[in-house]
């Protein structure tokens, strides 16, 4: 999650006083609750997949026991004015340094308080892990804690989302914080309790943390449009200015979601209807569609409640992956490929050697297969348009509006990856006069540079969507014992249904379905909350099935982890051997490491809030209303033929001249993608690892854990 840029502070007068001081004991106030409504093993089964599995359960006790009687140190909070981050916390001294910008920003909008709770939340994981770690570890007769300093990985990150998962209800004008000013005055900081969890849930990113090579600073990234990270949903957010409401814009990004997501029902990945059990080499079409619904059902938990049927994925919304929804190069290396119709009828036939779509149209001097991401836009959007919104429509049943909104959402999604994964931005930056790699070569076009995009291997889209996958069958979901009612399943048990299925191993099915029946029985009891009771009973069938589900899914992740990228490195430059067919991996601006990422976000920006300007005067039947889908169409162009950008390129080049140096260096883009790929493999190798591991520390602890058997 990244903080707001924040504007300037006036609080309603130019000579406004700024804050000095900012106190909150929310964070601390929050985990002690928990720890008074936990047993031991509840609590460290709570908190052992946030700060890690090495920590043994007496560390978790003492932390519990130090919460219940008050004894904890609630960290000290700094206002900082310098630097780029939103705030740090510093494990040496133990302080939160809050950015003043951060806190002006949730003064000035309250509708943004959440990001400070946010914030808060992730440097107070920060704290609770480094206290763990160094004060309430057993230590060896020598005095050495025989445990790593740091939790592996961000465990910020997972603390805040932990938190924000207890999906509390929705309760106002809860106290997050509070500021004096230089006077004394004392203001509170307050916030919707509900809707605070979910948009951190929504928004929280388990990454690999921004610790420092010292490892005593533990940040969090600040700034959209400098250190920040844009992505479609963040940038869809801009809307609210428009007038798009917040469930509205959850609607929107459904569609959006969707699109993302239909790239995991891949020709190569998908099992053809009929064809003998292959896993984990490839699943069926419809293992993968429900494996994607049970993500679905997290993100748009709210949209869900409120209208079941229209919020699960199902083979028709999700669709299959088709190079034309995404803009990507659809050429492939193999001459003669198999057809993947063969497969799935959904799928899009690849193109042969000379195909028309793989050609530059001379005059446009782009790859003439865009035009079938701007048919594909240009139905979306005009679905939406016959859509609308509830209050423009009185006529058309809730479906229908519903179903525009989604298709907006889609359409839009195809609009902003044109600036992401094209090297438009690069052109529009030669234009400008600055010296980048285009990531293409000159060819016998009207513009002479021809506007591509690149090819998109299956690693790729493995490489973005199998983590959260992954994380259903990671440590976190295998603590998941104690169903909130009978028939309540989790979303690890709903996983492991699925791949049980897929794998064919239908006695272990039958086991685990035979097992929750009985659990279904066990939990509709008098007394059956009883919580030593509980996970004795789920321990004992669950430990053999969850080993056997996670030791195959596992190994197929260390699969994919090692094959990452391999075809991207494969490809070579196109900025040198005449190339015009750059990988998806060489031309993609998504990571807010790339130079240009906020570039490719501005512009996409600007592009959607005409779109979505557009799309309200349709709906609201205004008569001189512009075409949303016409308007879209148009920013499909080369850079020599259009100039809404051109002033936000110079304004960007102007105030980033060492990102146009590095967008120029070979050598630093290399190490960028190198960078991230070596960080991917170790995040599915990581994931694997820590599936069996968390196994075999229940094993280990088991008595500790639960008593004996």
């Amino acid at each position: 999650m990244n903080s707001k840029k924040s504007a300037r502070f006036t609080s309603g007068s130019e000579n406004a006083q700024q804050p000095v001081t900012l106190h909150s004991n929310f964070a601390v106030t929050q985990l002690t609750a928990i720890a008074l409504e936990s047993q031991p093993a509840q609590f460290t089964l709570a908190m052992a997949p946030i700060f890690g599995y090495d920590l043994p359960p007496d560390a978790y006790n003492a932390l519990r026991d130090a919460l219940i009687a008050g004894a904890l140190p609630n960290p000290t909070i700094e206002l900082v004015t310098e630097g780029t981050y939103a705030a740090e916390y510093d494990n040496k001294d133990r302080v939160i340094r809050i950015h003043a910008g951060t806190l002006r920003q949730a003064i000035q909008a309250p509708e943004s308080s959440w990001e400070l709770l946010a914030i808060l939340l992730h440097e107070f994981g920060h704290h609770i892990d480094n206290v763990l770690r160094n004060d309430l570890a057993p230590r060896f007769p020598n005095g050495i804690i025989g445990i790593a300093s740091d939790s592996p990985a961000e465990e910020g990150s997972r603390y805040a989302n932990a938190m924000a998962a207890l999906r509390a209800p929705r309760i106002n004008n809860v106290v997050i914080a509070s500021y004096s000013l230089a006077d004394g005055q004392t203001f509170f900081i307050e916030t919707s309790y509900g809707a605070a969890m979910e948009h951190i849930v929504q928004t929280q990113i388990d990454s690999e943390g921004l610790t420092t090579d010292s490892g005593r600073f533990e940040k969090f990234e600040a700034g959209v449009g400098s250190n920040g990270h844009f992505t479609h949903n963040r940038i869809r957010a801009s809307l609210v200015l428009l007038g798009f409401s917040e469930e509205e814009l959850q609607k929107i990004e459904f569609g959006s979601w969707l699109r993302d997501h239909s790239q995991l029902i891949d020709p190569k990945l998908v099992r053809p209807e009929g064809k003998p059990v292959n896993f984990p080499a490839v699943l069926g079409r419809d293992a993968l569609t429900r494996m994607v619904d049970i993500l679905a059902a997290r993100e748009f938990s709210a949209l869900r409640a409120g209208s079941p049927d229209e919020y699960t994925v199902t083979q028709e919304n999700l669709g299959v992956y088709r190079a034309s929804q995404h803009i990507d190069n659809p050429r492939v290396e193999n001459p003669l490929p198999d057809d993947p119709t063969a497969v799935d009828p959904d799928f899009e036939p690849w193109p042969r050697p000379g195909d028309r779509r793989l050609q530059i149209d001379p005059e446009r001097s782009m790859k003439i297969y865009l035009q079938d991401s701007i048919a594909q836009m240009y139905w979306d959007l005009e679905a939406a348009v016959a859509g609308g919104l509830p209050h423009a429509l009185t006529d058309i049943d809730a479906k229908c509006t519903n179903e525009g909104l989604r298709r907006f959402g889609a359409g839009l999604h195809i609009l902003e990856d044109f600036f992401a994964h094209s090297n438009f931005v690069e052109l529009s930056l030669i234009k400008a006069g600055y010296k980048v790699l285009p990531w293409t070569a000159p060819s016998d076009c009207k513009w002479g540079l021809p506007v591509v995009t690149g090819m998109f291997g299956s690693t790729d889209v493995i490489a973005s969507l199998a983590t959260p996958i992954a994380k259903l069958l990671m440590p976190d979901g295998l603590f998941d014992f104690t169903p909130s009612e009978p028939g309540h399943r989790s979303d690890t048990e709903k996983m492991m249904l699925i791949l049980l299925k897929e794998q064919g191993k239908l006695t272990e099915l039958a086991a685990l379905i035979g097992w929750l029946h009985l659990r279904d029985r066990w939990a509709a009891l008098p007394g059956s909350t009883a919580f030593e009771f509980g996970v004795w009973l789920a321990s004992t069938p669950r430990r053999g099935l969850g080993n056997l589900v996670k030791t195959a899914f596992a190994g197929s992740i260390i699969l994919i982890g090692n094959s990452i990228d391999d075809l991207q490195t494969a490809q070579g430059d196109p900025n040198e051997d005449n190339s015009i067919d750059p990988t998806h991996s060489q031309l993609s601006k998504d990571h807010a490491e790339h130079p240009l990422h906020a570039l490719a976000a501005g512009l996409a920006l600007s592009a959607i809030r005409q779109v979505a300007a557009a799309m309200l005067q349709s709906w609201e039947r205004e008569p001189d209303a512009a075409d949303p889908a016409e308007i879209a169409a148009s920013f499909f162009s080369h850079p020599q033929d259009s100039t809404w950008q051109d002033e936000l390129v110079e304004e960007w080049a102007l105030e980033n001249p060492d990102k146009i140096r590095k967008a120029a260096s070979k050598s630093d883009l290399e190490e960028l993608n190198y960078q991230l790929k070596t960080a991917k493999r170790k995040a599915f190798q990581e994931f694997a690892k820590n599936g069996l591991a968390s196994h075999e520390y229940v094993e280990k602890h088991f008595e500790d854990l639960f008593g004996k058997e």
